[in-house]
């Protein structure tokens, strides 16, 4: 029977080697295109496999389901296409303006350049000392005599809010109760007063290797960093004044209502005459037409908690008394 079984499987195997060499003798030979085209499937799947861009093997890997998969095919197709946007507007922004660097036909000595402007800005905006000493002086008025000396210094934290775009946290300082307790003051005085020094800042300086004393070289100006040492600043001063006299100097406010009324009211009445026989004039009443300069250093008023009545220029008008 041994025999038997023997002769059947080599019959057997005899007749499948016959049958898969007259199928590789019909099918035809792969052609070049079909060759690369496995080769580069087989590299890519490679590639994703190895690849340390996240998702790429999540896609050739046979264990991923499908709805997974089809994820992953949009997330990567997003973060390429928001690659490519971003890509082409970096070079549309350039080819816009692009940078040109044009070389002097004359070389130019090194000493005849200007030296580039320096600013030293402190990490520390606000000098513990000079908060020490602002407490202690404001103690001194009659009206922070409720406070002692700790309140005080807790009190002036909110100090530290003038350097801040975000909104004053009155959970940490109440803005009020800081204004009131520091009085009448200047906020550039403040700030200046508040910054720590050159001196304490700067501790040695040289001038084409030539010592010199630091408060020669830098000056304690106001930059948009606040107070810093600044060395060769070019602009000549830190206030900002108007261009020509006339009747747009300076910056003006003008409120919604003042709007309607200069635009349909105005026209219509003499505001200036103070005539009592204006049938307009009485029927407004009492009105108040204000127009705030900004100047340069705002002045606090502790009398009034609201600036000083110098900076204004009010135009009133009043109701007769008879009416």
């Amino acid at each position: 029977m041994n025999k038997n079984f023997k002769a059947s499987k080599m019959l057997r195997n005899s007749n499948f080697r016959g049958f898969k060499n007259r199928y590789e003798k019909e099918r035809p030979a792969p052609t070049k295109f079909q060759i690369f085209k496995q080769s580069l499937k087989t590299i890519a799947k490679e590639y994703c496999t190895e690849s340390s861009i996240c998702g790429l093997k999540h896609i050739v890997d046979d264990k991923t389901p499908s709805i997974e998969r089809v994820i992953w095919i949009i997330m990567l197709i997003g973060a390429l296409v928001c690659s490519i946007s971003l890509i082409w507007e970096t070079f549309d922004k350039y080819n816009r303006a692009p940078l040109v660097t044009t070389q002097m036909p004359e070389g130019i000595p090194v000493n005849s350049i200007i030296f580039p402007a320096i600013g030293i800005c402190t990490t520390n905006r606000i000098s513990k000392r000079a908060v020490d000493a602002l407490a202690k002086e404001l103690l001194k008025a009659e009206r922070n005599k409720k406070y002692n000396e700790q309140t005080m210094l807790t009190l002036l934290y909110g100090l530290g809010q003038l350097y801040d775009l975000q909104p004053v946290n009155e959970n940490i300082v109440s803005s009020m109760r800081l204004h009131l307790a520091l009085g009448d003051y200047d906020v550039h005085e403040l700030i200046k007063n508040l910054t720590p020094s050159c001196e304490d800042l700067l501790i040695r300086c040289a001038w084409n290797d030539d010592p010199k004393n630091c408060s020669e070289l830098f000056d304690f100006r106001l930059t948009m960093n606040g107070y810093c040492c600044t060395f060769n600043y070019l602009r000549q001063s830190d206030i900002s004044t108007g261009g020509t006299g006339g009747l747009f100097l300076g910056a003006s406010i003008l409120s919604f209502v003042e709007l309607i009324y200069i635009l349909l009211l105005r026209p219509f009445c003499d505001i200036y005459s103070r005539r009592h026989d204006d049938p307009w004039y009485k029927k407004f009443g009492t009105r108040k037409l204000e127009d705030n300069k900004f100047v340069p250093n705002p002045v606090w008023s502790y009398n009034n908690a609201k600036p000083s009545n110098n900076q204004h220029e009010h135009i009133r008008v009043q109701p007769d008394k008879n009416e």
